[in-house]
C-alpha cells in the first residue's frame, strides 16, 4: 500500500474522520422515529485522554506483530511484548484485548501462513503478557472477601446490550470474518493481526463482564477502541481488495470513498464546532477566572458534581490543585473500603444546603435513588441486584449525612490541609449554602465572568 494511493488515503480517512458507532446510532435512531440530526456524524477522537493515549500503542501493537510474522526476528517479538507492557500502564483493556488478539493470531496462522512463526518467541512473548494481564486484574479487580456482599456475575444476571452495540458487534465480526476469508486467497499467505483483532474486540466485549469485576465495565471501556478496529479491519480489506482487483476502476471507487470521508470530516468538524462553541467559550472564561484567583497545589478545589462539562477533570489538571468530589472517583477505589468516597459525596450534599432527611426523601423516588448509585454499580441498576444496590448506595450514604450532621467539627477539620476553599458555580444560580460554608469558612473574594462565578474562602480560625 502506497503512502499516498487511493488505498492508503481511504484508510486514513476512515480512521481518523468516521466514527461508525455514531453513525449506527444515528441510522437506528432515523429508521425508528424519523428523525435525523447532523449531530450524529462525529468525529471518533473526541475523548481528551483515555482512550486517545493507548491507540497509538494499539496500532503499534498491530504493525510490530505483522512485522513479527513476517520476518521471523526475535527483536520484533521484543518490541510487541514492550508494546503491550506499556499499554498496560496507560490503558489496561486495551492490554487485555492485545492479549486476546495474540493468542487468536497464533491460533489462526497455521490457517493462513505456510511459514512456521518463532514458537519460543511467540511463547514467551505471551507469557509475559499473561504475566502483565494477571497483575492488571489483581491490583484493579476488587478482591472478593467471604461476608463482603460481592458475588462473581453470571451471565443470566447481565442485562441485554442494546441494539446498537448488537450491531456494532455485528459489524466489527462480518469485518473480520471477510477479511479472514480474504486473507486465504491472498496470494503467498495471509497475516491473522487484523482478523484476530477483530475477533479479539467481539470476544471480549461480549465476555469480559463474565469474569471481571462489573465496575471495571470492560466491554464499556474497550468499545471506545472499536473504531480503531474497525479502522484496522477495513484498511487490510481494502489492502487485499486491491491486490485481487488491481483495476482503475476499483481504484476510481477507493477514491470516490476517500472523498465520502474527507467530506463526512469536514462536515463533523463544523457540527462539532459550531455545536460546541457555547461551552469551550464557557470554559474558557473559568479558565480565565481560576487563573486570576491563582489556584495552586494548596488549594482545594469544589466544583459541580453533575456538570455536562467536565470542571472537576480538567481543573486539577491545570491548576494542581485538589478537588472535594468527581463520581468517577468510585471507580478507582478499593470496594473494601468506599468510607472516603461517601464521606465527600456526603460533604459536598451537606455544603449545598441538603441534610440526611431530604437524602432519605430522594430514595423514596426511583429515578433520583439511582442518580446516586457510584459509576462502579450502575451497570447493576439494569440486572437483578439493581434493589440491593440501591438499598447499600442508600446506607453507605445516609450514614455519612448523619455522621456530619452529629459532628459538624469533622467538617471543618476536613478543611484544614488546605490553604484555601475556591467554590465554582454558575452566576446567578449560587449551588453551595452560604450558611453552611459560614460554619467553617471565611468567604474573601468573588469573582464572576461569562455564566460562571469563582469564590475564595479560607478556614475560619476558631
Amino acid at each position: 500500500m502506497k503512502p499516498l494511493s487511493a488505498t492508503s488515503l481511504a484508510s486514513a480517512g476512515f480512521l481518523l474522520l468516521v466514527s461508525a458507532p455514531s453513525l449506527l446510532a444515528g441510522l437506528h435512531r432515523w429508521v425508528r422515529t424519523g428523525s435525523f440530526s447532523l449531530f450524529f456524524l462525529q468525529l471518533p477522537f473526541y475523548r481528551s485522554f483515555y482512550p486517545q493515549v493507548a491507540i497509538p500503542f494499539l496500532l503499534g501493537y498491530v504493525g510490530l506483530q505483522v512485522k513479527a510474522f513476517r520476518d521471523g526476528n526475535r527483536l520484533w517479538w521484543v518490541l510487541l511484548t514492550g508494546t503491550q507492557i506499556a499499554t498496560f500502564v496507560l490503558f489496561p483493556y486495551a492490554a487485555l484485548l492485545m492479549l486476546c488478539a495474540s493468542l487468536i493470531s497464533i491460533a489462526l496462522q497455521p490457517l493462513l501462513q505456510s511459514k512456521r512463526i518463532d514458537w519460543r518467541a511467540a511463547t514467551v512473548s505471551l507469557g509475559a503478557s499473561i504475566l502483565g494481564d494477571v497483575i492488571a486484574v489483581i491490583l484493579r479487580s476488587p478482591r472478593h472477601l467471604p461476608g463482603a456482599g460481592n458475588k462473581l456475575p453470571l451471565a443470566l444476571e447481565m442485562a441485554l446490550p442494546d441494539r446498537i452495540f448488537i450491531a456494532m458487534s455485528a459489524v466489527v465480526l462480518g469485518a473480520a470474518v471477510a477479511t479472514f476469508f480474504l486473507e486465504r486467497k491472498s496470494e503467498g499467505g495471509g497475516d491473522p493481526t487484523a482478523t484476530s483483532l477483530g475477533l479479539a474486540f467481539v470476544a471480549v466485549t461480549w465476555t469480559g463482564d463474565l469474569f471481571i469485576e462489573h465496575g471495571l465495565n470492560v466491554s464499556l471501556q474497550i468499545g471506545y477502541l472499536n473504531h480503531v478496529v474497525l479502522g484496522v479491519l477495513f484498511a487490510r480489506c481494502v489492502s487485499l481488495l486491491d491486490r485481487s482487483f488491481p483495476s482503475r476502476r476499483f481504484q476510481g471507487a477507493v477514491a470516490f470513498v476517500a472523498a465520502l470521508f474527507l467530506l463526512h470530516g469536514v462536515i463533523a468538524s463544523a457540527v462539532a464546532g459550531i455545536g460546541n462553541l457555547g461551552e469551550s467559550r464557557a470554559q474558557r472564561d473559568l479558565l480565565q477566572l481560576v487563573h486570576e484567583a491563582s489556584v495552586s497545589e494548596n488549594d482545594l478545589v469544589v466544583t459541580p458534581s453533575h456538570s455536562r462539562t467536565p470542571e472537576g477533570e480538567w481543573i486539577p489538571l491545570v491548576t494542581h490543585s485538589r478537588i472535594l468530589f468527581h463520581p468517577d472517583a468510585q471507580a478507582f477505589m478499593s470496594r473494601i473500603d468506599e468510607k472516603p468516597y461517601w464521606f465527600r459525596l456526603a460533604l459536598y450534599l451537606h455544603l449545598t444546603g441538603r441534610d440526611a432527611a431530604t437524602v432519605d426523601r430522594d430514595f423514596s423516588q426511583a429515578k433520583i435513588a439511582a442518580a446516586y448509585v457510584g459509576p462502579r454499580d450502575v451497570t447493576e441498576l439494569s440486572g437483578r441486584r439493581r434493589s440491593e444496590i440501591i438499598e447499600q448506595t442508600k446506607q453507605s450514604l445516609y450514614s455519612q449525612m448523619r455522621g456530619i450532621e452529629s459532628n459538624p467539627a469533622a467538617v471543618c477539620g476536613f478543611f484544614q490541609p488546605f490553604a484555601r476553599v475556591v467554590l465554582i458555580e454558575h452566576s446567578g444560580d449560587p449551588l453551595f449554602n452560604r450558611q453552611r460554608l459560614a460554619e467553617c469558612l471565611d468567604l474573601e473574594s468573588s469573582r464572576h465572568l461569562g455564566s460562571w462565578s469563582v469564590t475564595v474562602a479560607r478556614r475560619r480560625l476558631h
